[in-house]
Formats: C-alpha cells, sequence, structure tokens
C-alpha cells in the first residue's frame, strides 16, 4: 500500500486536448473519439490526474483554449504551464494521406515542450482505427515512461484485409457466373428433354421415364445455380 501511494504521489498530471481532425476526416469520427482518449490514458494507471478536453474547457479562457490548441514551439507550452497546471498534456491530430487515415499521437512536457511520446498510427479503414484506438492510447503512455508495448503493423492488417476483401469480391462474382450458367444450362437441358420426347412418334413406357429422368436432372441442376447465386449475392452484401 506504501508503494502504490508513493507511486500515486509521483505520478504527473495530464491534460488531454480536442483531437484536431483534418479537412478530409468526419468531424463525427474524431469527436467520438475525444472521451475514449482522456477515458484510456487515466486507465492506464500511469498518471495522478487526466483532465479530459471538457475540464479545461471550464478553467481556460477562450483565449487561453485557442491559443492551447494552436500550441507547438516549446515556449508555447511552457507559458500555458501555469495556466493548465499540470505537467503534460497530450495532443492527438486525425488526418488523410491518399487512402490512408494517419493518427497521430504525443505526450508534451509542459515546462519545456519535450515530447516525452510519439505515436503514429496509418490505416485503409475508420473501423480500424476506432478497434485498434485503445491499445495505440494505452502504448504511448506507457512509452512516455520508458515502457515498450509491442503493437500490429496497424497499415499492413488493413492491407492484407482489404486483399482478403477483394478475394471474396471476386469469388462472389465468380460463383454468380456460374450459378447463371447453371440456371440456363438447365432450362436447355429442361427443353431438350422435353423437345426429344414431342419428337418421339413411338413413345413407350421407357420413353417417359427417360424424359423424368432427364426433368430431375434439369430441376436439380437449377435448384443447385439458384443456391449458389443467393449464396454468392450474399457473399458480395457481406464484403462490399
Amino acid at each position: 500500500m506504501l508503494c502504490l501511494a508513493l507511486l500515486l504521489a509521483t505520478a504527473p498530471d495530464l491534460a488531454v486536448l480536442d483531437i484536431q481532425a483534418g479537412d478530409e476526416v468526419k468531424a463525427e469520427l474524431a469527436s467520438g473519439l475525444d472521451g475514449r482518449l482522456a477515458q484510456t490514458l487515466a486507465a492506464t494507471g500511469r498518471f495522478s490526474r487526466v483532465l479530459a478536453s471538457s475540464d479545461l474547457r471550464a478553467v481556460l479562457s477562450i483565449d487561453q483554449a485557442r491559443q492551447v490548441l494552436g500550441c507547438e514551439a516549446a515556449d508555447c507550452f511552457a507559458s500555458l504551464a501555469g495556466a493548465l497546471d499540470v505537467a503534460s498534456v497530450c495532443v492527438a491530430r486525425l488526418g488523410r494521406t491518399a487512402e490512408r487515415l494517419v493518427l497521430d499521437l504525443k505526450i508534451v512536457r509542459m515546462k519545456d515542450g519535450h515530447a516525452l511520446a510519439r505515436l503514429r498510427r496509418e490505416y485503409l479503414f475508420e473501423r480500424s482505427l476506432v478497434a485498434d484506438f485503445d491499445a495505440s492510447v494505452s502504448a504511448l503512455a506507457h512509452a512516455a515512461f520508458g515502457e515498450l508495448r509491442p503493437l500490429s503493423d496497424s497499415l499492413e492488417v488493413d492491407r492484407r484485409a482489404a486483399s482478403f476483401r477483394r478475394t471474396m469480391r471476386w469469388s462472389s462474382l465468380s460463383g454468380a457466373g456460374v450459378a447463371a450458367a447453371l440456371v440456363v444450362g438447365a432450362n436447355l437441358m429442361m427443353g431438350a428433354a422435353q423437345q426429344t420426347f414431342a419428337e418421339d412418334t413411338d413413345k413407350s413406357a421407357a420413353d417417359l421415364e427417360m424424359l423424368f429422368a432427364a426433368q430431375d436432372q434439369a430441376r436439380s441442376v437449377y435448384i443447385g445455380g439458384s443456391v449458389l447465386a443467393v449464396a454468392s449475392a450474399a457473399l458480395w452484401g457481406f464484403f462490399r
């Protein structure tokens, strides 16, 4: 208990700024992650106090808040240290480069503007960013104290997922083509069997049985093609 108390006593305070979103990033995506950013940092237990952006707005003036959001240089952070009354600040930016979503995270020491930890993550899909967000933020917090937490290559994971998605979509198109061929073939088989029976002037019971057998075969092929068509459409919809 004593060790825990000493650890909490020496743990720094942290302020968390709003995630800055680039022009090509949905504003609701960034705003939806703002609350999670502060919560995840607090959950790491590395900081004695975590002030979310909503807390900062309650104690800063409008001019100070604007200065914080645009803060980059070391002297800027040093001048704001007194106003924020925290040891460090977490700055996050979310942008888009070509087809990639880019998340830049850093924790900056207020007294001199030194970056204690930096993390850059790239994604192809928004859902991947959201799913990976907490792990990335946690890794950033531990990196600020020299503790490295391994993370997967987010971009490579998304590339593999994209490749698998393309494969499934092409498979669904191929399945649809086979299904169409089976349905057309079944109709042709049915028509040929009926025409052969109709042209037979000396019909017998054996001929009738052959007709029924051909019709059953054509019906089976038709059902198989229909089932494959439905499955292909479902596969396309899932990996669309």
